[in-house]
């Protein structure tokens, strides 16, 4: 696994309707932390994370993962094996018509040999809770829970030190959502990853750092 450190500094990005989503933004973040993005809708949790992994590019400032600036040209490959996202909706994330082929994407499109690529589904696939017997079935069949475990699966399989999750536990009941939250403690204390939650819903990230408020300013 590869050990990333991110380093924010005077974020800023505006959506091309001029909607500033973040305003001068400044974050460090080191090896297996438990952190939490929290605020409500259209505060910029989402827009923060994207910029992260170098889904969006800043308008100003700068995210730097492993001294690799996300501004550079052809540098996505390289940052999707340090900061994993998963979407909020795990169904706009899967798009393979089996288990396995969904897990098995990432490692395939950065060009590891096949047997490397079963190795990490294997594994990818035991850490989040998935049964082998599960590899053949389409995601869409399985209920959201293993659904979102899959997308998380097809995450760990590139092996990123930081993972971000986006609202974890929207549509859950409160069981399925002390699962995944469990779930994810687990990944923090076990496996050794940092974890970044993304949520509107303050106790289920006790204690969590980290506050992002309704003008795009980060505020604690």
């Amino acid at each position: 696994m590869t050990t990333s450190s991110i380093l924010v500094e005077n974020l800023t990005f505006t959506y091309p309707d001029g909607t500033i989503a973040l305003r001068d933004i400044d974050l460090a973040v080191g090896g297996r932390e438990f952190i939490a993005f929290i605020g409500q809708n259209g505060s910029g949790k989402t827009t923060l994370s994207k910029c992260l992994n170098g889904l969006l590019k800043p308008t100003a400032g700068r995210v730097v993962v492993d001294e690799i600036d996300t501004r550079q040209r052809g540098v996505v490959k390289q940052i999707v094996t340090r900061v994993g996202y998963v979407f909020q909706n795990p169904d706009h994330q899967l798009f393979n018509d089996s288990v396995f082929k969904e897990i098995a994407y990432g490692p395939r499109n950065i060009g590891l040999p096949e047997s490397e690529v079963r190795a990490r589904v294997e594994e990818a696939a035991a850490v989040a809770g998935l049964r082998p017997e599960l590899f053949g079935t389409h995601p869409f069949f399985l209920p959201k829970g293993l659904r979102q475990r899959v997308a998380i699966a097809s995450i760990l399989a590139l092996r990123p030190q930081t993972i971000i999750v986006d609202e974890p536990t929207t549509g859950q009941d409160m069981r399925q959502s002390i699962e995944i939250m469990n779930f994810l403690r687990q990944l923090w204390e076990d496996e050794e990853h940092t974890i970044i939650i993304v949520t509107h819903e303050m106790p289920i990230v006790d204690n969590a750092p980290g506050v992002l408020g309704d003008d795009g300013h980060l505020v604690g």
